[in-house]
């Protein structure tokens, strides 16, 4: 993609500012080739044209891009501009896009991760390891190690693991989390541990994110957003420390989620909540401010929480 930029070649590789320089030529190029394209103030590799009668969308992964639009007319335009500038490959319908495949229904879209779960397992050596219906056992207490086993690659399967949470998988989200703790004090009971991981994904790789169009939504009406949090309270004997979760949903489509350990000991579960109840409200607002930008989204935002006591405390503009 990058043949021909002989003035930025040098600049482009091998060099820190490598990828800020191409980020910023790329930007350059973007909002020169049509003056309706905007860059979203919360995401920097996101453009986007909202009209009546025409809609892009162009996101940035480096120099991968995927770009929508309901003008067959003008991606043929922006794909020619663009390769006269560099010498670009066209990929065609987006179907495999960062390890994430993505298979197109009449009326949905599924994105799923079986070509790098089944890659791992075969690394891994449990192709024919048993099936598990969970990603962790139940009550696991793992203690960290006086000193890391680097005979495993222990912080390999939890890189590889992260990337598939953050991707298609939130249901492994919790082991993932508390698993990478011990990212530098892990022994083999650690490994097991993450291996259970990817012996459940294996188990369940046909399990895939799916989005689609609610019955009777408008192209143009407001996006719906509800998210959900949730918090344990203490359970890690370690260091007492709680764990916060939160999903977000629009119309009906999951599209965030989080799983972080909080940062303080909770004296109560409510306080505990109420904590997590806080970073749900975080994610909400990015997802908010992202989409507000260019669409318009049902204010205000519904957040359930299922403690009375963080709900009153959220509530309560008074501090105690």
């Amino acid at each position: 993609m990058l043949r021909g930029l002989a003035s930025t070649q040098a600049v482009l590789y091998g060099l820190k500012q490598s990828a800020h320089v191409w980020h910023s030529l790329s930007e350059k190029w973007l909002l020169n080739h049509d003056s309706r394209l905007k860059k979203s103030s919360v995401d920097p590799c996101l453009f986007v044209i909202i009209e009546e009668n025409l809609k892009v969308v162009i996101s940035t992964h480096v120099d991968d891009y995927i770009v929508a639009s309901n003008d067959p007319a003008w991606i043929a335009n922006f794909k020619n501009e663009f390769n006269k500038a560099f010498n670009i490959s066209d990929l065609g319908r987006a179907e495999h896009v960062l390890q994430m495949a993505i298979d197109w229904g009449d009326d949905s879209v599924e994105i799923s991760q079986k070509r790098f779960i089944s890659e791992l397992v075969d690394k891994y050596g449990l192709t024919d390891a048993k099936p598990v219906q969970t990603p962790m056992e139940r009550d696991l207490q793992l203690k960290p190690a006086e000193t890391p086993d680097v005979s495993l690659p222990y912080r390999s399967i939890i890189g590889s693991l992260q990337w598939i949470q953050r991707g298609t998988r939130p249901d492994i989200s919790f082991a993932v989390t508390y698993l990478a703790r011990f990212a530098n004090c892990y022994d083999a009971s650690h490994f097991k541990a993450a291996k259970r991981v990817l012996r459940y994904l294996n188990t369940t790789k046909d399990k895939c994110l799916v989005y689609r169009r609610e019955p009777g939504q408008k192209v143009n009406s407001k996006l719906n957003l509800v998210a959900y949090t949730d918090s344990d309270w203490g359970t890690d004997k370690n260091d007492r420390r709680s764990y916060s979760g939160s999903v977000v949903y629009v119309n009906g489509c999951l599209v965030g989620w989080k799983c972080s350990k909080q940062h303080t000991v909770a004296l109560s579960s409510v306080e505990a909540e109420y904590m997590a109840l806080s970073d749900c409200t975080r994610e909400t607002l990015y997802v908010i401010n992202i989409l507000k930008e260019f669409f318009n989204v049902q204010l205000p935002v519904k957040i359930l929480c299922d403690n009375i006591g963080a709900g009153c405390m959220a509530e309560n503009e008074i501090n105690n």
